[in-house]
Parts: C-alpha cells; structure tokens; sequence
C-alpha cells in the first residue's frame, strides 16, 4: 500500500474498532516485504466477552450481532434466527448432564468460566433454568 495510505487506513480500522462492546482493540503493525507496505493485524482473543458489533456497516444500521474469540477462530453466537448458540448449547451440555459445572462447560465449549457465567446468569434471569442444591452437591434443571 503506498505510504500516504497507512494512517488512513489505521484511522478507519480505529473508527470501526470503536463500534465494538465492549471496548476491543487489535494489535497492528506496519511492516515492510518486499519494498511493499502492509497493516498485520493481530486480534487475541479477549477477557470480556461476547462482543457485539454492528451487523452491517450502514449508517441506519441498528442491529447488532455476538461474537466470542476463541484461539484462532471468531464465532457468531447467534443463528439467522436470532436464537443465541452459546445458550442453545450450554442447554444441551446441561440437559445430557444436569450435574454439570460451570467449569466443566467452559471446558466443553473451549471458553473462559466467565462468559458460561454471563449465559447461565442469563438464562436464569430468563427463567430457563435453575440451580438446586449447593454449587458442588447440586444440579440443574431446565424449566
């Protein structure tokens, strides 16, 4: 890319990145190959998730989508039908074992205590399950 580009281009990869929640921001690095110019991108997965971003770049555009970061991939938590998979899948995990932890989905769906956390928190508020008994002596039960 030629050189008077690179700022612009970093700007608009910081405009786009703002539009994230929450708040992500990935590792850049411009380089030289070859008497060439290029922006690398590096995007780890982060602490805090799912993010939302917006689905599409259009001004009128209001609707957001989820994400989570896991290693080297990036997955959508929502279907075409708006239905949330992280949910649809810690549902799964608990009806085949409704002793399961919290720990032991994590482990499952290859991602942080915290975000089965956020979604178990969730579908209790939502009514869809609920925990009997102790965190170690109890299990739950999907209403």
């Amino acid at each position: 890319m030629p050189d008077e580009k690179i700022d612009l281009y970093l700007k608009d990869l910081l405009n786009k990145c703002k539009q994230i929640h929450p708040e992500y921001m990935p590792i850049t690095e411009v380089v030289d190959y070859n008497e060439k110019k290029f922006i690398i991108v590096w995007a780890p997965g982060g602490i805090i998730r799912p993010y939302s971003s917006p689905k599409s770049m259009a001004k009128e555009n209001k609707e957001r989508v989820y994400w989570i970061r896991k290693m080297a991939t990036t997955d959508q938590t929502t279907d075409r039908a708006g239905n949330n998979l992280a949910e649809k899948k810690i549902l799964y995990l608990i009806k085949q074992n409704p002793r399961i932890t919290q720990a032991r989905i994590a482990d499952e769906l290859e991602v942080p205590k915290s975000t089965v956390k956020y979604y178990v928190g969730k579908l209790s508020k939502a009514q869809k399950i609920n925990r009997e008994g102790t965190i170690h002596n109890g299990r739950w039960i999907v209403l």
